[in-house]
């Protein structure tokens, strides 16, 4: 599931212009380290409870800071 999800993520990176790819290698990078600001991640994940037809907890969303950290929050939401 978790490379579905990077894909996905990536794909919603790249219609964003955000010149960021999320690979096994980076997934506990910070986010704005790869070039995504606050805007852009809200972006994503608007983007991601979408596709997912998911809704992503606020108090979750404070927390994400890596890819890691939002791939895991989808995983969550999706298992319930």
């Amino acid at each position: 599931m978790a490379k579905n999800i990077i894909n996905d993520l990536n794909e919603i990176l790249k219609a964003n212009n955000i010149n960021a790819k999320i690979s096994d290698k980076n997934l506990k990078d910070e986010m704005k380290s790869m070039g995504i600001d606050s805007l852009t991640a809200m972006n994503v994940i608007i983007a991601i409870e979408e596709k997912y037809n998911i809704q992503l907890p606020d108090d979750q969303l404070m927390k994400i800071k890596t890819p890691k950290d939002l791939i895991e929050t989808i995983e969550k939401q999706l298992k319930k």
